[in-house]
């Protein structure tokens, strides 16, 4: 298989082919053709998936973190990755915003589970986005939802589940979108994972 198929099957069944069955009167899907837009990311054939948040230091893929101050890193050098990452004819390059926990990597205005309340208080996104301009690679968002029964950090999260007494996951996953949108010039690609998880009056049509 070539390596632009490859990447189209990861990219474009991830997301959704494990909920494929959970999710019900889904006003909006994907591409069922090849259009302009999934020919030009194609045509860039190799990139890479960044997966640093709050799960690398706790030592496992699905983290149940609660500690903010958990995510500690002595530095980070995203500009020297994204050398590595021009060298090798990488063309874009995607984040993982937030994962299983809940952690945001930048300042989220609707949570406290968040690089501000961490020990290594910088945006971590923007620094990333900066690096991936200065080399030429596009620059991508991954981003896990929650908020259904399945995974929900209101459970087990003390700082979300009181965060959650005055919204709702949906609210709080269309503001956190919305912040990542506007807050860090031209992204190529959201990543969105896990409907599944989502609140479940969240559509993508909300989004």
């Amino acid at each position: 298989m070539k390596i632009s198929g490859l990447l189209t099957a990861i990219l474009l069944t991830t997301g959704f082919l494990a909920c494929r069955n959970e999710i019900k009167n889904r006003d909006f899907s994907p591409a069922n053709n090849r259009n302009d837009e999934i020919a030009a990311w194609e045509n860039l054939r190799f990139g890479a998936f960044v997966h640093f948040n709050d799960n690398t230091f706790m030592e496992t893929e699905l983290s149940k973190n609660t500690d903010p101050e958990k995510f500690n890193p002595h530095s980070i050098d995203f500009e020297g990755m994204m050398e590595t990452f021009q060298k090798a004819g990488i063309k874009y390059a995607v984040l993982t915003t937030r994962h299983t926990s809940g952690f945001c990597l930048w300042d989220s205005e609707v949570t406290n589970f968040d690089v501000a309340s961490s020990l290594y208080p910088k945006d971590v996104v923007k620094l990333f986005v900066d690096a991936c301009n200065k080399y030429e690679i596009k620059s991508c968002f991954y981003y896990c939802m929650w908020g259904n029964k399945d995974w929900n950090p209101a459970d087990w999260n003390p700082i979300i589940k009181k965060e959650l007494e005055t919204t709702s996951p949906k609210e709080i996953i269309k503001a956190q979108l919305s912040e990542l949108a506007k807050n860090y010039g031209d992204i190529y690609e959201f990543w969105i994972d896990m409907q599944c998880w989502a609140d479940t009056s969240l559509s993508a049509n909300d989004i």
